[in-house]
């Protein structure tokens, strides 16, 4: 494999461009794929546990869904158009673990299990790439559907880290 240096003068391909690494559509991206990266540290932290599979696997569709929505930031605007059913999906999946664990909006101190730690972070930071993502709504990058995706997954990712505690029986810290 060769490398190739093009990089090296502080500029970056994206579809159909040259542009600074500092411009705000690398940050986004760079951002999501942080995110993307550390779901995939709680999704194999987690899939060891027989009961914590199906949120496993769920991670794993997020992880995907996270990197269609850097290639549309980067110019592939192949997917745009799916994250409207994305956002109902998400928004059903909040009600369902919602149910299951009893959440009234509370704050959460983390720390009660490793596993519901990690989903803790992984929220905030994808409210980190949600913050991020104004800059390309607002110039057009990203769709509207897109903006809400990300701000639906935080509150899902939140649902989650409470789910995983309450079917392992673990009482989590509330700010009172």
């Amino acid at each position: 494999m060769k490398i190739v240096h093009r990089g090296d003068n502080g500029y970056t391909d994206i579809i159909g461009a040259r542009i600074p690494k500092d411009s705000y559509i690398i940050e986004f991206i760079g951002s999501v794929d942080e995110l993307v990266s550390f779901l995939g540290i709680i999704r194999s932290t987690i899939s060891e546990n027989e009961a914590l599979r199906e949120i496993a696997t769920k991670i794993k569709s997020i992880q995907l869904t996270l990197m269609k929505v850097a290639g549309i930031a980067a110019g592939d605007h192949r997917y745009s158009d799916l994250f409207s059913k994305y956002v109902e999906d998400v928004e059903k999946e909040i009600i369902t673990f919602s149910k299951i664990v009893n959440v009234n909006h509370c704050f959460v101190v983390p720390g009660s299990s490793l596993e519901s730690s990690l989903l803790h972070f992984a929220r905030t930071l994808c409210r980190s790439v949600e913050r991020r993502a104004v800059a390309l709504l607002r110039n057009g990058l990203i769709n509207r559907n897109i903006y809400v995706y990300l701000n639906r997954l935080s509150d899902l990712l939140y649902v989650y880290a409470l789910y995983v505690d309450a079917i392992r029986g673990i009482d989590f810290e509330r700010l009172d």
